[in-house]
């Protein structure tokens, strides 16, 4: 398949790119607070509508299946959720916007679109909402309360085909569960009881040993088995199964990246998995005879690339810059000056990290945006008279920030000092 590049005319940061459900558009969601919706065909691309009301980054774009009609949802740093509909041709307008939540929404995802125009959002307040179109209009919502008490990184909805319908026998009611995943190191299934969420397994999924950065559940032609996979921060993309309903789930490593891994995506029959990896590849995955993952294909310009991009650019790989203001022959960090990563107590148990050392050249509110993303933390950028620039971040985050600078090339491993209290 030819590469194509698209230019989105974003002035910052693309954090996701989502295609509608014929393939003719794709919509994409950026740090400049704005989202772009984009025409594709065959070789060519046109700028079709720019959609603005977010007022912070925009983290994730999903279409709603049409028969609802054409409908995006969309989430932001700034805890809002708005659902925007396309009245006449590319003019779009504010329907709906939730903001039920207190802190940053990372992840939304519409549900099959059997069990109607329902949406799922996980946040950074470690809530799930669950958002349902009623007939007259308006909309009910259910939520699932500290799901993930640190943050919620992604939500993924399981097929609406009951497990084993293809073998058994009648007819099954539709089935309304979903799975998360956390900054707890955990994956969770959730299952819709007489209208209140309750967790589907127990204990939660724990086999990660860092933050679950995306799960997927994959689609199921009525089968009795159930999968879902995971991605997390410690390298690795677990297959969880379970083989029928009640059973206990098992989950197997399908493969140590040694890298974190930011996104997995499942082919439309669930027969093919794409993992999308800090070592900026994307490969596919198939299930063999004997149960074993194997890779089949290795694509390149992964998803978690392209959140340094403006534009977008499939399976063949240009130069990476990954920080616009930074000199390309510095973008290594080719200096014998040290980069300090500092932690300090703050009242409590709180604390602070503080990145000092970076070069001049870099724009450090790139580097702050994209730290805050991946860590779901929030941070600024102060001006010391002595030091110069500092990032500071809350939490613990010396060894996700340094991971983050020697794996994006802005610091050797070398040229890092970690400080402790």
């Amino acid at each position: 398949m030819p590469s194509q590049k698209i230019e989105t005319g974003h002035q910052d940061t693309v954090h996701d790119v989502a295609m509608d459900f014929y393939g003719k558009r794709i919509a994409t969601a950026s740090s400049d607070s704005t989202i772009k919706i984009v025409g594709v065909s065959n070789n060519t691309h046109q700028h079709l509508a720019t959609l603005t009301g977010h007022q912070g980054p925009v983290w994730q774009v999903a279409w709603a299946h049409p028969k609802f009609g054409s409908l995006l949802a969309s989430c932001c740093y700034d805890g809002r959720v708005i659902i925007w509909k396309e009245g006449n041709q590319n003019e779009w307008a504010q329907a709906h916007v939730f903001d039920d939540h207190k802190s940053s929404v990372n992840s939304i995802a519409w549900a099959p679109h059997e069990l109607g125009l329902c949406l799922a959002c996980g946040s950074s307040d470690g809530n799930i909402s669950v958002f349902t179109a009623r007939a007259d209009g308006g909309w009910d919502v259910s939520r699932i309360d500290q799901a993930h008490p640190v943050g919620v990184t992604s939500v993924s909805w399981a097929p609406s085909t009951a497990p084993g319908a293809l073998v058994g026998s009648g007819l099954l009611d539709p089935v309304q569960k979903l799975c998360s995943g956390g900054c707890d190191n955990t994956v969770k299934v959730w299952k819709l009881y007489n209208g209140i969420w309750k967790m589907d397994c127990f204990p939660a999924l724990q086999m990660h040993t860092d933050w679950v950065r995306d799960v997927a559940w994959a689609p199921n032609l009525g089968l009795p088995k159930s999968t879902i996979a995971s991605a997390s921060q410690d390298g690795k993309v677990i297959i969880w199964t379970v083989a029928k309903e009640g059973d206990q789930w098992e989950g197997k490593v399908l493969h140590d990246f040694g890298t974190p891994v930011w996104r997995v995506s499942w082919s439309l029959t669930g027969n093919i998995l794409a993992v999308a990896d800090g070592n900026n590849n994307v490969t596919l995955w198939k299930e063999a005879v004997d149960g074993e993952w194997q890779q089949c294909v290795e694509l390149v310009r992964p998803l978690r690339q392209l959140s340094f991009m403006s534009d977008l650019d499939i399976q063949i790989p240009t130069a990476f810059d990954p920080f616009a203001d930074a000199n390309a022959e510095d973008s290594g960090a080719g200096t014998k000056e040290y980069v300090h990563i500092r932690i300090q107590q703050r009242n409590g148990r709180k604390s602070l990290t503080t990145v000092q050392g970076l070069k001049k050249e870099f724009s450090y509110n790139k580097i702050l945006k994209d730290l805050k993303k991946e860590f779901c933390c929030n941070g600024t950028v102060v001006q010391d008279p002595e030091l110069g620039q500092v990032i500071q971040l809350q939490g613990d985050q010396r060894k996700n920030v340094s991971t983050f600078l020697v794996q994006a090339g802005i610091v050797k491993k070398d040229n890092i000092k970690i400080h402790g209290f």
